[in-house]
């Protein structure tokens, strides 16, 4: 089986070893093609979005190169394995029915309603970082930021459950992974404050609050939000507060600005918008 991880990291293995794609650009490729598998893509629009600033022909013969070194490495490890890459003479996509695991699917396949608290921590432990670190392709960024987005949002349920069920040490454990993601969130420093207050720990709700208004205005340059204020008030005070909003109330700017250089004569082509990220039913007409 090829197992290929984004989150966090690039990773590939087949069959539990270590696959080394050698270059950034077939990397990236990859991931794409792996992210969006089944559908179908130009081979002028990729070779576009990897190489927008060299002639068409250029552009063509390096997606030609990466492919090639994408199939010779795959192949080298597990020459009985089928080919994970559909081509076509004018397309190209990854096979939806191939033996293979990807991290970001795993990720998104559960997480609803009915999802139990265990279901949520297991899908949340997938998570090990942003998508492709240290990758800038445009299509990269988009769905790094709807992945973070995502990741916050199971947090958000899975912190509100523990605190309706008082499970403590749990809330600290969570609230602590989320704050460890860099995205310096307001409402997990709230729930360490609960946390603590319900365990009549004041030191602690002392120096969690202090330590929320220094990472918020280093990172950010601003305060705590009302809600922080109100409730860290309350629980110094020593009242019982029963429950919290979990919600963001702090303006965050954008994450990730770094952007690849646009040449003029392809940046129409390199600028994705997030539809190319999910199969749609104009997709043949690629």
């Amino acid at each position: 089986m090829l197992q290929i991880r984004l989150l966090g990291q690039f990773d590939t293995r087949q069959d539990g070893k270590r696959v080394a794609i050698p270059t950034r650009a077939g990397q990236s490729l990859l991931a794409f093609l792996a992210l969006n598998a089944g559908t179908p893509h130009r081979r002028e629009k990729l070779a576009g979005m990897l190489w927008p600033d060299i002639s068409d022909e250029n552009a063509r013969r390096n997606l030609r190169q990466e492919l090639w070194r994408i199939r010779k490495t795959l192949s080298a490890e597990a020459p009985a394995a089928p080919d994970y890459l559909l081509t076509e003479e004018f397309s190209i996509a990854f096979d939806p029915n191939a033996n293979y695991w990807l991290d970001v699917v795993q990720f998104e396949r559960t997480g609803g309603a009915d999802a139990s608290t265990s279901d949520l921590m297991q899908q949340l432990t997938l998570y090990r970082g942003d998508l492709l670190p240290g990758f800038y392709d445009d299509w990269v960024v988009l769905e790094r930021e709807r992945l973070q987005a995502r990741y916050e949002q199971l947090l958000q349920a899975l912190l509100e459950r523990l605190i309706a069920q008082q499970l403590w040490s749990a809330v600290l454990e969570w609230s602590e992974r989320w704050i460890a993601s860099g995205q310096t969130p307001e409402p997990a420093y709230r729930a360490l404050l609960l946390a603590y207050g319900s365990r009549g720990d004041r030191a602690k709700v002392v120096s969690t609050y202090q330590r929320c208004q220094e990472a918020l205005q280093k990172e950010l340059g601003v305060e705590p939000s009302d809600q922080t204020c109100e409730l860290y008030e309350q629980l110094s005070r020593g009242q019982h507060v029963a429950k919290i909003d979990l919600t963001h109330h702090t303006w965050y700017p954008p994450r990730w600005t770094k952007r690849l250089p646009q040449g003029n004569r392809r940046s129409k082509v390199s600028t994705f918008s997030m539809w190319t990220m999910r199969p749609s039913s104009s997709a043949a007409s690629f």
